[in-house]
């Protein structure tokens, strides 16, 4: 920020507050979903995808000692 030479320090202010709460709206999964779709164009497996992806997830969870149910692809 300190490159564009912002003009006062309330702008400064109010750039840093919008940053910090467009960081912490990544933490609701609602917004996540959101900004993956609007912004990387991601989407949900498909049924064959799901087939595809479903063996080598619940190996990874399994691997990692965590719930499978508890994650999304």
């Amino acid at each position: 920020m300190q490159f564009v030479g912002l003009p006062s320090t309330a702008v400064y202010v109010v750039a840093l507050v919008a940053w910090a709460a467009c960081a912490l709206a990544t933490l609701y999964p609602r917004a996540e979903d959101l900004l993956a779709w609007k912004v990387f164009g991601l989407r949900p497996p498909n049924a064959l995808e799901s087939q595809q992806l479903g063996p080598a997830w619940f190996v990874v969870c399994a691997a990692a000692g965590v719930d499978p149910n508890r994650y999304r692809v």
